[in-house]
Order: structure tokens, then C-alpha cells, then sequence
């Protein structure tokens, strides 16, 4: 009994300290991000724009990684949803659509697991993105409430349908993709936009809203 209590405490002591260790390095690299992104702006060189919106996503998705999805065409899909929900945008939240990515051309497309795994994480890779897309030469957009909802909605829901259509099995079995689909028609519906949502997502697929 001595035995199995000791053995218990042993492991229940190194998932703790593995725990720990892991916030640790979450924190010290989301500062080294936050540090290196500071002189982005005269650091990093991208040949232009255009270039910048080749990179790839879903790189590490294992059902996703060769679907050939780039930035700019993301971008491009995301920006066509939000006149789907929204006919007459401001320039501003067509511009943060077409841009919101492009700073991944200093990172990668980092997993939203691996950004969400720490806030100190998650707020170097924003801050060194933000630096990238402002050494691109683009001005931070200044986006009222309901614009940054309508742009987390299109972004999020791209992402859905692009999954749906490469990968339609896998998506509909997965318990998580059923939750992101769960949360993006709640926003929807909270945003007022809920048909159009529906409607999307029948025309992108045979799976009824």
C-alpha cells in the first residue's frame, strides 16, 4: 500500500512539475517574441505584400496540411464571407480581412492549440505578427466592437468550410469542429446574421443548419 501511495505521489509530483516546467518556457518565449518583435519594423524585410500572402496554412494539421490553402486566399474568402454577412462593410474591416494574416509571413501558421496554450504566448506571437504586418507598410486598422466580431466570425467559419470541403468525414466526426460549429452559429445569431450563416454552410456542403 506504502508503495502504490509513493508511486502515486511520485507521478502525480512529475505531471505537476512537468506542468510547471511547461508555463515556464510558454513564458520565457512569449517575452524573447515580445522582444524580437519590437524592431520588426526595421528587422524584417519581405519582398512585398503580394509575396507575403503565399504562405501556407494547416501545415501541422495532419488532415489539412496539403490542401493548399495560402494566406491571401484565406484572406480573399474571408473578406467575400463578411459581404455575405454584412453588404456594406467599412473600408476599414474589408482592410483588416485582407490583412489580419499577413504577418505570418514571419512566423508560420502557428497552430491556434499552440498560440492558446499560454497568454504569454499567445500575446509575443500577436505583437510580433502586428510588428510584421507593419513593416509590410499596413496601419494597424482601428475596428468598432461589432466589426471584430463580424471579422472573428468570418475567419473562424473559413476555416470550418475549408475543413468541411477538404476533409467532410473527418470534420464531421470530430467533436471539436462540432463545437467550433456550435460557437461560429452563436455569434452569428448574436451578430444577427444567422440566415445568411445557414445558408452559407448549405450551399458549401450537404449538412443541414
Amino acid at each position: 500500500m506504502a508503495g502504490m501511495i509513493g508511486a502515486a505521489a511520485v507521478s502525480a509530483l512529475s505531471g505537476y512539475l512537468s506542468s510547471v516546467i511547461a508555463r515556464i518556457v510558454a513564458h520565457v518565449w512569449g517575452q524573447a517574441l515580445r522582444l524580437w518583435c519590437w524592431p520588426l519594423r526595421e528587422a524584417v524585410s519581405a519582398p512585398s505584400a503580394w509575396h507575403a500572402g503565399a504562405v501556407l496554412r494547416w501545415h501541422a494539421h495532419r488532415h489539412l496540411a496539403g490542401s493548399g490553402d495560402r494566406v491571401d486566399g484565406h484572406s480573399a474568402r474571408v473578406a467575400i464571407l463578411i459581404l455575405q454577412f454584412w453588404p456594406y462593410p467599412r473600408a476599414e474591416l474589408l482592410k483588416a480581412a485582407l490583412t489580419h494574416d499577413l504577418g505570418e509571413f514571419a512566423t508560420g501558421d502557428i497552430p491556434g492549440p499552440v498560440k492558446r496554450s499560454s497568454p504569454e504566448l499567445y500575446a509575443g506571437i500577436s505583437d510580433l505578427e502586428a510588428g510584421a504586418i507593419a513593416a509590410l507598410g499596413f496601419e494597424a486598422v482601428d475596428l468598432m466592437p461589432y466589426e471584430a466580431k463580424i471579422l472573428r466570425l468570418a475567419d473562424g467559419f473559413d476555416a470550418y468550410l475549408w475543413a468541411l470541403h477538404h476533409a467532410p468525414a473527418y470534420v464531421r466526426r470530430s467533436a471539436a469542429w462540432r463545437a467550433l460549429l456550435k460557437r461560429l452559429r452563436q455569434l452569428a445569431r448574436e451578430l444577427g446574421v444567422v440566415d445568411q450563416f445557414n445558408e452559407i454552410l448549405r450551399g458549401v456542403s450537404d449538412v443541414r443548419a
